[in-house]
């Protein structure tokens, strides 16, 4: 049998101790479940979000969509003024984590929004799932301060208990 290596995965860790962390971080996924995308071969987007109930800082960002998902943007809207934070093509095959050059600043009411833009070419209609046949719309946010009260799916289940309330 042929034992070549197509493929391959890094992973790098650095072991510790907990007097090695001097700021705990958490994550958040901001985006949807709602997913619903025809097989025309067009572009549709999903769009999902949440507003800050405290103080945050953003410090890295990751997409995760699947096999159809082509673009994924994050955008932080403060009263009338859009930032855009996060905005890049998707590639399954090369899903890196985004670390902006400092921590990005949000506050009490600011709303983030994650939009994610799929081409369909398949047999059906997408929606959300766990099957890698389904499509998802999230941005894992690493983040800090680490909420004593949030789940990792508030800012997209419609809960407002995290740091993030629901639109």
């Amino acid at each position: 049998a042929d034992t070549t290596v197509m493929d391959s995965t890094l992973v790098e860790a650095r072991i510790g101790s907990a007097n090695d962390v001097t700021t705990p971080i958490d994550m958040i996924m901001a985006g949807t479940l709602r997913i619903n995308i025809p097989n025309d071969g067009q572009i549709h987007t999903a769009t999902g979000g949440c507003y800050a109930s405290e103080d945050n800082h953003l410090l890295a960002f990751l997409p995760l969509m699947r096999a159809a998902g082509k673009h994924q943007t994050v955008t932080i809207q403060v009263d009338t003024t859009t930032q855009t934070v996060f905005d890049q093509d998707f590639d399954l095959q090369h899903d890196n984590y985004v670390q902006p050059a400092s921590p990005i600043q949000i506050g009490v009411g600011n709303r983030i929004l994650t939009v994610c833009s799929y081409q369909n070419t398949g047999g059906g209609t997408l929606t959300f799932g766990e099957s890698s046949h389904n499509e998802s719309c999230f941005n894992a946010i690493y983040r800090y301060p680490v909420s004593a009260t949030s789940s990792l799916y508030d800012c997209a289940n419609g809960i407002a208990s995290f740091d993030m309330k629901r639109e």
